[in-house]
């Protein structure tokens, strides 16, 4: 059966390109009007005003905080109900993020096949938000958020922003992995514009030399002063113009990367096509964890808006990053694992925020489509896929991909034809795509499930 959702993508790819825009420009109004309402712009002023907090207070709002986060889980999750009858605990005797300790690790295996043993009774159906979202193993995650909480993450990061001096409605070309381009379009506009919040959506699909000149030509007659990306795609357009010489006219302000772990001679990369060293931002839907990057050029925890935890894991140089997310009562999560990886050596800012010294977070090779268009950040196959376990994007040659599974209980012939469906969508139907269904996906040296490896050299890292 088709969803509402699906049908609208359907109707959205069918129409010109000027009513893809409308309808863009459309949804973006209703986030603005929504989203960035009078009550998150208080949200905003009370995080900026916590800046110039002391060490001190800023530790006793981060456990005043997860005290009353932990005794709402436990009294209204039947999880957390359960954890803390079986472990005899009191509710009560959590309030730092040592006491923390003696609860368990969760696992997102555990929070995929119990979900909705996470929903607290204190929010009412109504009032929960549907959210999928994937992760290191590439397995869908089906969770719930409210508005409010919504409100809060964005407030996070437009912090950061502010920080920067990046302001609301400031244009800005964004390079994302939503199929927003039709990927059999094979001439130019390949992008789409949120005229309600001047963004401009360049595909992330069409990156190959065929069609880049477009994408350099259309920013330099827009000159939008802010980039913002996945790595991957921000690092492929700066390759880009390093090696053909088609350069920006105009000089670029800022460039803002998330999502993924971008290493050393990237940064160097995309700091010599634009002119500008990008600012990094951690964070994920599931608001378990936020670390952004201040003027100084440190990386700080967010202590106001997540409860964060560096575990140190035998053998490693770096800590693994567990997270509580403090801002969602619907579905709390403690002690999360998130799949990333972070040195943090103690020291603390002026405010009392732990400074990390480096993140690693997921970093994939391409895939290489038939027309040289490199494909990056395609964990999106896999946000609804909540019956996969693992997955992983195996490319040999152009024009053929495997696909290897490791099936939950539940998986059926409906997941398969969905995964083949959507994979179609975002890849392209030039290529094929063969599904291996394994019972286990080798880790890399790190210990971590890459989602796309590639044996070609133009796909690699």
């Amino acid at each position: 059966m088709r969803t509402d959702r699906e049908g609208m993508e359907d109707v959205y790819r069918r129409v010109p390109a000027f009513l893809q825009n409308l309808a863009l420009s459309g949804y973006g109004l209703h986030t603005r009007l929504t989203r960035y309402n009078g009550r998150f712009y208080r949200l905003l002023e009370e995080l900026q005003a916590r800046d110039v907090w002391p060490g001190e207070r800023t530790t006793d709002f981060l456990q005043s905080r997860l005290q009353g986060f932990v005794q709402h889980a436990a009294a209204t999750v039947p999880y957390y109900r359960e954890l803390f009858d079986d472990l005899r605990i009191d509710p009560r005797d959590i309030r730092t993020l040592d006491d923390l300790a003696r609860l368990p690790v969760l696992d997102r295996s555990v929070v995929r096949e119990r979900a909705d043993a996470f929903l607290s009774s204190a929010v009412a159906p109504a009032d929960r938000l549907e959210k999928f979202t994937s992760g290191t193993t590439g397995a869908g995650l089906r969770y719930v958020t409210t508005t409010d909480a919504i409100r809060e993450q964005w407030a996070v990061w437009w912090r950061f922003r502010r920080w920067h001096g990046i302001r609301p409605r400031t244009k800005c070309a964004m390079f994302r992995s939503a199929l927003l381009v039709p990927l059999e379009q094979t001439s130019p506009p390949f992008w789409r514009i949120n005229h309600a919040a001047q963004e401009i959506f360049f595909s992330g699909n069409h990156m190959s030399p065929r069609y880049l000149p477009f994408y350099v030509d259309e920013m330099n007659r827009r000159r939008p002063p802010w980039i913002h990306g996945f790595g991957s795609t921000v690092t492929a357009l700066a390759s880009f113009i390093i090696e053909s010489g088609c350069a920006l006219d105009y000089p670029v302000r800022w460039i803002t990367l998330g999502s993924e772990q971008v290493y050393p001679h990237k940064i160097e990369t995309i700091e010599r096509a634009f002119g500008v060293r990008p600012l990094h931002l951690y964070g994920m839907t599931e608001a378990a964890a936020n670390i952004s990057e201040a003027p100084d050029g440190k990386l700080y925890v967010d202590e106001d808006f997540a409860a964060v935890e560096f575990l140190e894991k035998p053998g490693e140089s770096s800590f693994e990053v567990i997270g509580t997310n403090l801002s969602n009562p619907a579905f709390p999560l403690l002690r999360y694992r998130v799949g990333d990886m972070a040195l943090a050596d103690g020291s603390r800012g002026a405010n009392g925020r732990r400074i990390v010294a480096r993140l690693e977070g997921r970093s994939d090779d391409y895939i290489i489509r038939p027309d040289g268009s490199r494909l990056g950040r395609l964990d999106i196959l896999f946000r609804r896929m909540v019956n996969i376990r693992e997955a992983q994007l195996h490319q040999q040659r152009i024009g053929a991909v495997t696909i290897r599974i490791v099936r939950e209980r539940g998986y059926s012939e409906k997941d398969e034809d969905a995964l083949l469906a959507v994979a179609r969508k975002h890849i392209g139907a030039d290529t094929t795509v063969a599904l291996d269904y394994v019972d286990r996906i080798e880790l890399s040296p790190s210990g971590k499930l890459r989602h796309v490896i590639s044996e070609l050299d133009e796909g690699r890292l």
